[in-house]
């Protein structure tokens, strides 16, 4: 699978393509796959924009990482993408469907279907850093670099995913930045025992799925070389997934896979919705949470805490910076909050363009227990299936080429 692809046409200066889809992770990927699938665009106009087509962030970053969803229902999912006569086996074939898996097994599908889509439309290779709306209607990408390009597209859909946030929203010192260990180590056990030593004082930020599964990794470390104090702030209590006659409870916001399975057994919630450590104690190291809400009172405990040597920001994912999106003379700054209904950014002030994934995930509702009212981001491979075809039908009706 790693072998070169035959076939691939690149996009070429001066060429107009009808849709341009900025990202090949997952997202991209799927949608740019409905859109074949839909036979009201050419595949020759479709063209998929990326720096490397390495199925996105996944497998270069986490591959180690284990996900949080069931085999059966990833593959359920992407069905409808793999039901063809030329499907290669996946080791995911032979993992039972009730377990989940690294995501370097759930990577491989979405690289065959990247390879795939690559042999029927264009492609072009490199990092956009601006997209701007034209006075004709046109949206045009421009990347730099040592090659740089132009191209223009009727329609753009932004799946260009999120970063960590890695204290972007803390005003913290040059001092307190340097204790940072990189989110990616922090997932991975093996890379985050070699970040860490005996000596250290951890603080671990964000109790969702990546805070657990750091903790998780830093208590099955050997107890001699394990960090002597870990403190993790967190702001809500802890949240299971749970299925219960077919409906999903915190499916967004809920532990799953290993990490829920570890927490069940170590962790408990205390009356006050601070999280507190249940499991085999060890003289060597001592496990606190801190209930928190604000983000500055947060950066002012880091600041003042000498003793801390070690931090990983686990609070999730925030947009990338590039591409820059300029639309009547400004700057446009994509985010959660600047998408409406499938996936479209302001119909009317930027006409055509488009964004889903990690970047603009659905707010969806979650379904909780007791009464608990929270909102979330529909993230996810199996998520962004349920959607990619409503943002591929919305590309569509913005080319006067809607599903008859």
């Amino acid at each position: 699978m790693g072998a070169p692809i035959p076939s691939i046409a690149e996009f070429h200066p001066g060429d107009v393509a009808d849709v341009a889809i900025i990202g090949a992770g997952p997202a991209g990927v799927l949608i740019g796959s409905d859109l074949i699938t839909a036979g009201r665009v050419a595949p020759g106009n479709i063209c998929l924009v990326d720096p490397t087509f390495k199925a996105g962030d996944l497998q270069r970053k986490f591959p180690n990482v284990p996900g949080n969803t069931a085999v059966d229902t990833y593959l359920g999912a992407l069905a409808r993408y793999l039901d063809s006569s030329d499907r290669p086996e996946f080791s995911l074939d032979h993992i039972p469907g009730s377990e989940t898996c690294p995501i370097s097994d759930l990577t491989p599908p979405i690289q065959w279907l990247s390879d795939r889509l690559r042999r029927q439309v264009t492609s072009q290779r490199g990092f956009v850093d601006d997209v701007t709306l034209q006075d004709d209607g046109f949206w045009r990408l421009t990347a730099g670099g040592e090659t740089p390009w132009t191209l223009l597209s009727r329609a753009v859909v932004l799946t260009t995913g999120g970063r960590p946030k890695e204290f972007d929203d803390m005003d913290v010192s040059d001092v307190t930045r340097s204790k940072l260990i990189f989110l990616r180590k922090a997932l991975d056990g093996e890379a985050l025992s070699r970040e860490v030593g005996s000596d250290d004082s951890v603080a671990i930020l964000g109790s969702s799925h990546s805070g657990i599964l750091t903790l998780m990794n830093l208590m099955q470390i050997p107890p001699e070389l394990r960090p002597h104090s870990i403190t993790m702030y967190h702001r809500s209590p802890l949240r299971l997934s749970s299925k219960v006659n077919g409906t999903t409870f915190y499916d967004n916001t809920g532990l799953k896979g290993l990490p829920k399975k570890w927490a069940e057994r170590n962790l408990a919630n205390k009356d006050d919705g601070t999280i507190e450590y249940v499991g085999e104690r060890s003289p060597s190291t001592s496990v606190s949470f801190v209930r928190l809400d604000n983000v500055d009172e947060l950066a002012a405990l880091l600041e003042a805490d000498e003793t801390c040597t070690k931090i990983v920001d686990a609070r999730g994912l925030v947009p990338r910076e590039k591409p820059y999106v300029w639309a009547h003379g400004l700057a446009r700054r994509i985010s959660t909050a600047a998408i409406a209904h499938f996936g479209a950014i302001d119909s009317r002030e930027m006409p055509g363009l488009f964004a889903a994934g990690v970047l603009a995930p659905r707010r969806v509702t979650e379904k909780t227990l007791g009464g608990e009212v929270l909102h979330a981001g529909d993230v996810g491979v199996t998520k962004f299936a349920k959607t990619s075809q409503e943002i591929a039908d919305a590309a569509l009706t913005h080319l006067g080429l809607a599903r008859i």
